[in-house]
């Protein structure tokens, strides 16, 4: 018989009551040093649309990332910064297009597209800090993203509501808020699934039972959350309006960007990237479903590769902690 895997949750950066959302409600506003992003996001829905959104923040200040001290904070600073970075890329008639520096001369000129460094600086430290990667992610849209009536009513899209969008429809925060409520209602299939390996090694087949039972409640009640998506974000607007504006760098040449994006740090410093966009599959909560029940997945390309195993729930905490993104 094996003793418990006396796992704390807190050391993976996941919350025993809320899960994967911060354990405190998001932070509404940052100093008033921050005051240009502030001002940039709210901007964003009323120019994004009107493809004019880039030249908002052509002057934008280099702002530093040394007045960010808290995770609240930080968290914060990610959710401006990746808006800002969608909303620069795809808030114009085409992807950003400029003519770099002489290294670039030999690149076709509208094949260049460039992140400025008053959103590259500090978007790539901010990043840096979180582990998550430059760009809008599920962590920066909904689990940082959101305020509620109450903590206790997580589980209710109805009762919060998204802090930025960029369209400003009530579909486009219905997306995110329904993810939210989904992630909060699957916080307690965590510590019953732990509490599940745990009988697993004591040899207590009736808690393993006790357990599962409970968790084919949360999967049924997550399900039944999925399904509200219906109710007010319809399709048509989530892949004409929202869906271009949460789209990545990769894989997108045929949306002009062959190469990605270039962040520009200024002084002819910076970097290609290829991101993928904002999407619920980054789900934590999802991901730790799959990786919990043992469940594999191949890859696309040949499904005759094995999958690696994870041989332990230290390997799959850290998996879904980095997976925030």
């Amino acid at each position: 018989m094996k003793g418990p895997l006396n796992i704390i949750l807190e050391d993976y950066d996941i919350s025993p009551i809320n899960g994967f959302i911060p354990h405190d409600l998001p932070l509404q506003q940052l100093d008033s040093y921050y005051a240009g992003w502030e001002e940039a996001v709210r901007q964003l829905p009323a120019n994004f649309s009107q493809k004019t959104y880039r030249s908002k923040l052509d002057n934008l200040a280099i702002l530093s990332t040394s007045k960010l001290h808290t995770k609240a904070e930080w968290q914060r600073a990610y959710v401006l910064l990746t808006f800002m970075t969608h909303g620069y890329i795809w808030g114009g008639e085409v992807p950003a297009e400029v003519f770099l520096p002489f290294q670039f001369f030999q690149t076709n000129a509208n094949e260049i597209q460039i992140l400025p460094p008053c959103i590259s600086v500090p978007i790539i430290v901010v990043a840096e800090h979180l582990g998550i990667p430059p760009t809008a992610t599920a962590a920066s849209l909904c689990l940082y993203n959101f305020s509620a009536s109450s903590p206790d009513l997580l589980t209710s899209p109805e009762e919060l509501a998204s802090l930025h969008t960029f369209t400003g429809t009530r579909d486009e925060e219905w997306f995110y808020l329904v993810s939210v409520a989904i992630e909060a209602r699957g916080a307690p299939i965590i510590p019953i699934m732990l509490s599940a390996m745990d009988a697993v090694r004591a040899k207590n087949p009736s808690m393993v039972i006790e357990c599962l039972t409970k968790f084919v409640i949360c999967v049924n009640e997550i399900t039944a959350l999925l399904e509200r998506m219906y109710e007010e974000c319809g399709p048509e607007v989530f892949y004409h309006e929202i869906r271009p504006a949460l789209a990545g760098s990769k894989n997108m040449a045929a949306a002009g960007l062959p190469r990605g994006v270039f962040y520009d740090e200024g002084d002819g410093k910076g970097e290609w990237r290829q991101c993928s966009g904002g999407s619920n599959a980054q789900s934590s909560t999802i991901q730790f479903l799959d990786l919990i029940l043992g469940i594999r997945h191949f890859p696309t390309k040949s499904s005759d590769e094995e999958p690696k195993e994870k041989d332990s729930f230290h390997k799959v905490c850290s998996f879904v902690r980095l997976s925030k993104s």
